[in-house]
């Protein structure tokens, strides 16, 4: 994983939970756990706005995704087709709800790790900071 998505040694994984996702979203929030699908076969139903958020081709199978999509029809500040119209919204998050522990990558240099330590704590969090053990040799 930390190969996957990680450019350098030194990397930050969250770990959560859906609930505490939902739990930590304004409440018109929606969640919904990602399908993958063959867009050879697959056919996109009609009137479902959120079809194409939810869905991806199977080639990311292996990702487990899961969104939150907070959808705010009556804002008329700008169209699809305006340049200058936001690309997003602002949504407030509780983080301390949100993140259960922090994993810093399990090759990342000593340095690195002790930094997000720090900086988790300036914030007022705590959530553990623990370095993955993902390249752990087994105990068998």
């Amino acid at each position: 994983m930390w190969q996957l998505y990680a450019q350098t040694r030194e990397a930050v994984a969250i770990k959560t939970t859906v609930g505490r996702l939902y739990a930590s979203l304004p409440q018109e929030a929606m969640v919904g756990k990602v399908q993958y699908v063959d867009y050879n076969t697959a056919s996109v139903p009609e009137g479902n706005l959120f079809w194409p958020f939810l869905h991806k081709r199977l080639s990311f199978g292996h990702e487990q995704e899961v969104r939150a999509i907070v959808a705010r029809f009556g804002d008329k500040s700008g169209s699809i087709d305006d340049p200058m119209a936001p690309q997003g919204i602002t949504c407030p998050v509780d983080l301390s709800g949100l993140i259960e522990a922090v994993y810093v990558a399990p090759t990342c240099p000593g340095w690195f790790a002790l930094l997000v330590k720090q900086v988790v704590e300036k914030y007022g969090f705590s959530t553990p900071v623990e370095q993955s053990t993902l390249d752990a040799s087994p105990m068998f």
